[in-house]
């Protein structure tokens, strides 16, 4: 007969509150201190100014004047994939990329008591992306807990690569929160991880010991690195656009099929933007949110977790570009404004703003939310990821990727809602 622990297993506190304890102070610094603020923000503007520098090789390759063509996510972007992956390549391969995931991993290891293994996943998480991560640690994959297993799972839902935040960033994102968003993700993460899937077997340390990151299979020379990234950003370009272009299209579909039966029902509005501006109304308001753009802000998380962020933060950049412009042209030309349902006219220069403008502090508060692969495709991806590492894991993973993207989603929204109460206007 089976004890009640077994069906209940006891939750170790300490990851739990140690993580959550992380992500407030690492909170606390970035947005309500004045010297974190300025370091984070000339940080931000530092990577910004990093992701243009990808500009030369678009204009290069594409011509100085596909800009001016409306060229499209796909070349708006695709360049600055192919440059960041290319530099975190050569920061590999000179050994400064297993420098820093190696400390800021037995940093959460030492803070949380989280082994090894999971916390440099948590830490590798952070520069390089869900289904890279786990290659990192791929030798350990078959004698890690289930435990350890979900936390690697749940760090990759929880977090971004890199290259994608270069890539939200241009797409409009804000770069010091981003930036911001992907570090404090980290430590939620784990520990939400822990509270779902705590630990009941023992982890084995011994062979936990003197992790490396690189290989024989490593590049050898500085050529070779940028060269590897940049043929490894085929395919990760690949399958980004690749989904974008399916999940768009079955948006559409969805859409369609709501509006065609809202219109049977006497309801003309009746859409993937309406459902969602009401499912995910409640967890937009606890966030912070202000409650005038609460709809909006629901309609584009349901976007995230059935389209993948990608969609979700072209989306919420050109709500931000609204903002901009619809400030510019009060404080340049201090026309009329008037209003079209959510859109809004500007007078002075007769522009609409599609969908209306957010403010500030919901523009912040969904950059920290989003920030993350936790969206419905990455539920395959990180399935065709382990299972092929790690084949005798199958039944694990096929277990625990559920409850992983869960967590994931879960830390995102903790990550959302402290920088919606961190949040002071800057």
């Amino acid at each position: 007969m089976r004890n009640d622990d077994d069906f209940y297993p006891q939750v170790n506190w300490h990851p739990v509150f140690w993580g959550f304890v992380i992500q407030f102070i690492m909170a606390i610094i970035t947005l309500r201190t004045t010297p974190g603020y300025r370091a984070f923000k000339w940080l931000g503007d530092l990577v910004e100014e990093f992701v243009r520098l990808s500009d030369k090789g678009s204009n290069f390759v594409l011509g100085a004047s596909f800009r001016a063509s409306s060229p499209g996510f796909f070349f708006e972007t695709a360049g600055v994939i192919v440059f960041f992956n290319a530099c975190i390549f050569v920061l590999d391969y000179v050994g400064v990329l297993e420098f820093i995931i190696l400390s800021i991993g037995r940093g959460l290891a030492l803070c949380l008591e989280t082994g090894p293994i999971e916390s440099v996943v948590a830490a590798a998480n952070i520069f390089i992306g869900l289904s890279e991560a786990p290659l990192l640690v791929r030798p350990y994959l078959p004698v890690i807990t289930r435990s350890e297993l979900h936390a690697i799972m749940t760090c990759g839902f929880a977090s971004i690569s890199g290259a994608f935040m270069a890539m939200f960033i241009k797409a409009g994102a804000p770069p010091t929160h981003m930036l911001t968003a992907c570090i404090i993700s980290a430590p939620a993460a784990l520990a939400i991880s822990k509270l779902l899937q705590p630990e009941v077997e023992k982890v084995d340390f011994k062979n936990q010991r003197n992790i490396r990151m690189r290989d024989a299979s490593s590049a050898r020379t500085g050529m070779q690195a940028i060269s590897d990234g940049a043929t490894f950003s085929i395919k990760l370009i690949a399958t980004i656009m690749v989904n974008m272009m399916a999940f768009v299209s079955i948006l559409n579909l969805v859409d369609t099929l709501l509006i065609w039966v809202g219109e049977r029902a006497g309801k003309e509005d009746f859409s993937f933007n309406y459902v969602s501006s009401y499912v995910f109304y409640p967890l937009s308001w606890v966030m912070g949110i202000p409650a005038s753009d609460c709809k909006q802000a629901s309609y584009i998380m349901g976007l995230k977790l059935l389209a993948t962020p990608f969609v979700a933060y072209k989306d919420l950049g050109l709500l931000i570009q609204n903002r901009l412009d619809f400030e510019a042209h009060n404080v340049t030309l201090n026309g009329p404004v008037y209003y079209s349902g959510d859109d809004i006219i500007l007078g002075a220069t007769n522009a609409t703003l599609k969908d209306g403008i957010l403010e500030p502090r919901t523009e912040a508060i969904l950059t920290y939310a989003m920030c993350g692969l936790s969206a419905f495709p990455a539920i395959g991806f990180t399935m065709g990821t382990l299972i092929p590492m790690s084949p005798a894991r199958k039944e694990d993973v096929v277990s625990l990727v559920v409850s992983a993207f869960v967590a994931g989603n879960l830390a995102n929204f903790a990550t959302g809602a402290v920088a919606g109460v961190m949040y002071n206007g800057r």
